[in-house]
């Protein structure tokens, strides 16, 4: 099932951040001259090539000439090739009575426009972030963008601005009046003191009505490569018609692999966030 592929996905990534040993911060920024840097990269092991299906070729029957009657009882037939012809008899009522059924059949998926903003604290310093999410019937476009303020790792009294920005194609997994799942993938991109990178980016998403006007959100997003990076959220979101106030936790690992100066810069950071959304 798609959802098992997913949570296995986001298992890996988890697994290749947080089992690395712990390196220096900041992410995207230079380390300092005097600190060495440690290079070495695990080379991948190619994978197997992929077996080929021998279960067909041997069954492919026989063929009977065209033209004709053919004496053989197995293909027995007079071939009469006939031109093929639209049927345009079909009355407008009947073709009006199929877009019905067909809006029918799609009406437990409704278009809406979802517009996010939140902030809280994060690694000392703060975060603030916006999503705009558009879907019509199973599919969708989402984009989203996280600005930190993050204290200088270094001691000083300056601050490193880091921002984080997203645009994916959504695709609902599982749709009904009170749950929607989501599978997102599309491009990530990160920008931080001394690192301007783009990468592939995944997400999944699940909104669920606990009870009339209180639903649960939660949200994880992975870019593997060629930096790392893992975002996931959980809150509760508190509805009144198209406004919903919003609060959770959310948690933040940054991973430059070593792209600035080869030194491997990470960030883990986290804590709580409170905003505002508007659904239509």
């Amino acid at each position: 099932m798609p959802d098992c592929r997913s949570l296995l996905g986001a298992g890996l990534v988890v697994g290749l951040l947080l089992a690395s040993p712990e390196a220096e911060a900041r992410f995207g920024k230079r380390s300092p001259p005097s600190e060495p840097g440690n290079g070495g990269e695990k080379q991948r092991e190619p994978s197997p090539p992929p077996k080929s299906d021998d279960s067909l070729g041997a069954n492919n029957g026989m063929h009977c000439p065209q033209g004709g009657s053919v004496q053989d009882p197995v293909c027995s037939y007079k071939y009469e090739p006939r031109p093929y012809t639209p049927d345009t008899s079909a009355p407008t009522q009947d073709r009006s009575e199929a877009r019905a059924v067909a809006r029918a059949r799609d009406s437990g998926l409704p278009s809406t426009l979802r517009l996010n903003a939140d902030g809280g604290g994060m690694g000392h310093g703060a975060v603030v972030g916006v999503l705009l999410g558009v879907e019509r019937g199973w599919l969708g476009l989402s984009a989203r963008a996280s600005f930190l303020a993050l204290p200088d790792d270094e001691g000083s009294q300056q601050t490193d601005n880091i921002s984080l920005m997203e645009a994916h194609l959504t695709v609902a997994l599982w749709s009904s009046q009170n749950v929607r799942l989501r599978m997102e993938g599309g491009l990530g991109h990160a920008r931080a003191p001394d690192l301007h990178i783009l990468g592939p980016s995944l997400a999944t998403s699940l909104n669920a009505t606990l009870v009339s006007g209180l639903d649960f959100e939660a949200r994880a997003q992975a870019v593997p490569l060629p930096y790392r990076q893992l975002d996931a959220q959980a809150g509760l979101a508190l509805r009144t018609n198209e406004f919903s106030l919003r609060g959770g936790w959310r948690t933040l690992v940054l991973d430059d692999a070593g792209l600035v100066d080869g030194v491997r810069h990470v960030d883990v950071l986290s804590g709580p966030y409170l905003g505002v959304g508007l659904s239509f």
